[in-house]
């Protein structure tokens, strides 16, 4: 007979293990997943804290930052100015202990000075408690971060320093930066003590932290603990590194009283204690059984059904699932837990099945969650896991539901695991994962918002010091005044102000900028100056101002108002610039402009002359042959008129016949006919010929008249008709001149002869170009003047050659020419451009090869009286 594997006292001893072995593997598993969860929590709080405590710190060491850089741009900084600067940083960032200067190293201004009168004067490098930290940020010329330490004035506190240095390479130490900061005030603003008790640590999740702080004089883990008890090391605390421009700390923390265990869980104890009681009933149960079935051999078969039942029902009642497969990975035993959580998979449980057969069973009818994996690939793994046991696992199964499994090898080969329900625990840890990373997540923003606060600060201070060093350097004089204290007062000037006026910052410091107005300066500048202020609007003037030293200067003054966030007026900018020798080189400019405008006007004369002796020859010739003819025709006239007289005077009848037989003898010599008829047509003729003579004189007047400085209302259609008068020589064998001169063309604000220069050097340019083609037939010179918008129009164009492209962008160029030697000085257009400026108007070309040249001259018109004022004063001071 075949003998069977069991016998009483194995069934019995296997039964024992397999009970002790769910015991004790159920209760480390509940350990573990309390201090977990525990980690989880304790870890969330850490967080909180070092983000707090980062910030809380990074915001008080940008102070120093700030500090040093009003330094590095005012070397002389005085007393007045640091504490101006202090007392606006300390009403920003609370819990400042002290803000300080030690110039070369020596404590030599502190805010607030009351409580902190005992730091004045201290040598920081003669302390042998603060030499090595002063001279390792000297030589680093970085940010460093000592304590804490105990200060001589009382308290404790960490100190930032920063070492300043100046010069144009910045490479002389002029001393040092310093923040003090109260340790406990920091501490309670990061949650470590609570405010105003100092003391006990945070609440947490389980009745509070205990949590140390190590990393003295910012050294990080590396350094030794300075806060809390040294021992919270040696129990596996959660650590979180403290990062801050200055060096680092660490923060530790574990539960108040160390992590959970057995005996700090009552409803775990509770739960333990149940299940232990019952391990040990059972064991109890079989080994008195177990000595009853060796007393008693014939009751065996019973006894050994009756062990089983028990066993049975003795893992029936474990909550959680269990089953013992042997070294041949058959399942021997299993409760009824472990059917219930694998339902899919229960008809293939059954004892003596194998584990891979209920696995894969299980896996292909949808036991598992398969979610990304093959069938094989979840059975390959679940097998290696299985064969190969190393502790605890978790299992997702199809229903959603996690199952943590637990198996350990026996020592005859097989495997005993129980397999806890979980989901519960799983979400809770999964809803404490994703508040936790949430938590974190904003932690990090958080941080990096700070830390883009804090390099947003740099760059606020590097632009700063940037912004000043150009003020400081531009050539031009600044100043700034308190546009909400009374009377704008100064409180800024740069070194070019100095230079400027003499006036010294001390000099001008509270005091309005009008110091520097002379009783000459202009009324009406000062005027728009004055206005300009009062309505906080930008205003530029030129005012002759007085240097301190009494000399007068032209000062182009520009006020620029500077408002707040809210759209207040808080100051006002002043844009000082000396400008006396420009003003000086305008009116040479405007002299010799002058002198080369009358030049080029005598120039024009000049090459007229010839042509206006020959339009002034002409009716002098036929003036002169008229009045030789008259002379003449009155001789002839006289002996008749001498008759006539005797008649009358005859008295006697014999008398007056033989004076009337002498009139008619004399009347009958003459060609009395051709006399009446030829005198009248003389002198008719001789008059046109005198006002000829007098017209070409008075167009020859107006145009070599010197210029009037003066401007008045010109009239274009005069000008042209003057300018076409005194030209006339010019293009009369050259060309016809046609004009269309608008009788409604506004009038302008201008200079006559000016203008009058304008159009003669076109006109005469004209017929040149037209000249210079030597047609056989008379050219076209066309003159229109129109109204344009509210201004006039005038246009000059002639049909010669045009002119070419590559030279069009030239020709206002003084002294561009493309006439022949003798012919032209290259002036004339270029005059005439700057006359056209000079009048506030333009002149542009257009031009077609072989078809001719058109200029167009654009004028706005004439304003009133009052207009031009008002226009003037925008123009001064707008």
């Amino acid at each position: 007979m075949k003998r069977t594997w069991w016998t009483p006292r194995t069934l019995v001893v296997t039964a024992c293990i397999a009970a002790t072995a769910v015991f004790a593997w159920h209760a480390v598993d509940k350990l573990d997943l309390a201090t977990a969860r525990e980690r989880l929590g304790v870890s969330r709080e850490v967080g909180v804290i070092r983000a707090r405590l980062e910030h809380a710190l990074t915001a008080r060491l940008e102070v120093v930052n700030a500090l040093a850089a009003l330094v590095a741009l005012e070397p002389d900084l005085s007393p007045d100015q640091f504490a101006t600067f202090a007392r606006a940083v300390t009403a920003r960032v609370a819990n400042l202990r002290s803000v300080q200067l030690a110039r070369d190293a020596v404590v030599s201004d502190v805010y607030p000075l009351a409580g902190n009168e005992a730091a004045l004067g201290h040598d920081l490098r003669a302390d042998p408690a603060r030499r090595a930290a002063v001279e390792e940020t000297i030589r680093s010329r970085s940010l460093l971060l000592a304590g804490p330490v105990s200060l001589r004035q009382g308290g404790t506190a960490v100190i930032g320093r920063l070492p300043v240095f100046v010069g144009p390479a910045a490479d002389r130490f002029w001393g040092l930066a310093v923040v003090l900061i109260d340790l406990e005030p920091l501490l309670a603003e990061a949650g470590i003590v609570d405010a105003g008790i100092g003391g006990a640590g945070m609440v947490g999740a389980r009745g509070g932290l205990d949590i140390a702080l190590r990393g003295r004089d910012g050294t990080g883990d590396a350094g030794a603990v300075f806060y809390g008890s040294p021992t919270i090391i040696e129990d596996a605390p959660v650590t979180a590194p403290i990062q801050f421009n200055g060096g680092s700390w660490q923060i530790l923390a574990r539960p108040a009283g160390g992590w959970a265990s057995l005996g700090s869980d009552a409803e775990m104890q509770r739960s333990l204690a149940l299940e232990g009681a019952l391990l040990l009933a059972l064991i109890a149960a079989l080994v008195a059984l177990l000595r009853r079935l060796e007393a008693e051999p014939g009751r065996l078969r019973r006894a050994v059904k009756d062990t089983r039942r028990q066993l049975q029902t003795a893992l029936d009642t474990i909550t959680e699932a269990f089953a013992y497969y042997d070294a041949e990975d058959r399942l021997v035993t299993f409760n009824r837990q472990y059917r219930d959580f694998y339902q899919e998979s229960a008809p293939a449980i059954a004892e003596g099945a194998r584990f891979e057969d209920v696995i894969r069973y299980g896996a292909a009818h949808g036991q598992y969650d398969l979610t990304g994996r093959s069938l094989e690939e979840v059975v390959a793994e679940r097998l290696d896991r299985h064969r190969n046991p190393q502790g605890t696992m978790l299992q997702k199964l199809g229903n959603g539901r996690w199952v943590q499994i637990s198996e350990r090898r026996t020592p005859d080969g097989g495997i005993a695991g129980i397999r806890t329900d979980v989901t519960d625990l799983k979400e809770a840890e999964d809803k404490l994962r994703a508040i936790n990373e949430t938590l974190e997540e904003r932690v990090r923003e958080r941080v990096a918002e700070l830390d883009r606060v804090n390099a947003d600060l740099r760059a606020e201070v590097e632009s700063n010091k940037l912004l000043a060093a150009v003020v400081t350097a531009i050539p031009n004089g600044v100043t700034i005044s308190d546009a909400r204290a009374a009377d704008n007062p100064l409180i800024y000037c740069n070194p070019a102000f100095t230079q400027i006026t003499g006036y010294t910052f001390e000099e001008i410091r509270g005091r309005n900028c009008r110091l520097l107005a002379g009783e000459d300066a202009d009324p009406e500048a000062r005027r728009a100056l004055r206005e300009g202020i009062q309505a906080g609007r930008q205003t530029r003037v030129e005012l002759l101002n007085r240097r301190k030293d009494g000399t007068a200067f032209w000062n182009e003054l520009a006020v620029v108002p500077v408002r707040n966030g809210a759209g207040e007026l808080t100051h006002f900018v002043g844009i000082q610039r000396d400008v006396t020798r420009r003003r000086e080189e305008i009116r040479e400019r405007e002299r010799m402009q002058c002198q080369l405008m009358e030049s080029g006007k005598f120039e024009a004369l000049g090459t007229l002359a010839g042509g206006i002796a020959h339009e002034i020859n002409t009716p002098v010739q036929y003036l002169s042959d008229n009045l030789g003819f008259l002379k003449v025709s009155f001789e002839e006239m006289g002996p008749v008129l001498e008759a006539c007289r005797a008649v009358l005077e005859a008295e006697a009848d014999a008398a007056r016949g033989e004076a009337l037989a002498a009139l008619r003898e004399r009347f009958e010599a003459v060609d009395y006919d051709f006399l009446m008829e030829e005198i009248p047509a003389a002198a008719a003729q001789s008059i046109d010929g005198a006002e000829r003579i007098a017209q070409i004189v008075r167009a020859i007047r107006e145009f070599s008249h010197p210029s009037d400085r003066q401007e008045s209302e010109v009239d274009l259609n005069a000008i042209v008709e003057t300018a076409v008068t005194v030209t006339r020589n010019q293009w009369k064998y050259q060309a016809e001149v046609e004009m269309d001169l608008s009788r409604e063309a506004p009038i302008i604000l201008g200079n006559a002869g000016e203008l009058t220069q304008v159009v003669v050097n076109l006109l005469v340019n004209a017929a040149q170009s037209i000249e210079e083609q030597g047609r056989s037939s008379l050219g076209r010179i066309t003159i229109a003047s129109r109204r344009h918008g509210s201004g006039v129009e005038l246009e000059i164009g002639d049909d010669g050659p045009g002119i070419p492209e590559e030279i069009r962008s030239k020709i206002f160029e003084p002294f561009f020419t493309t006439k022949e030697p003798g012919r032209g000085t290259g002036q004339g257009l270029a005059i005439s451009d700057a006359i056209v400026r000079k009048h506030g108007g333009r002149m542009t070309v257009r031009s077609t090869i072989g078809e001719g040249t058109v200029f167009t001259l654009t004028f706005d018109p004439a304003p009133t009286a009052q207009g031009k004022r008002a226009a003037q004063g925008e123009q001064i001071y707008g």
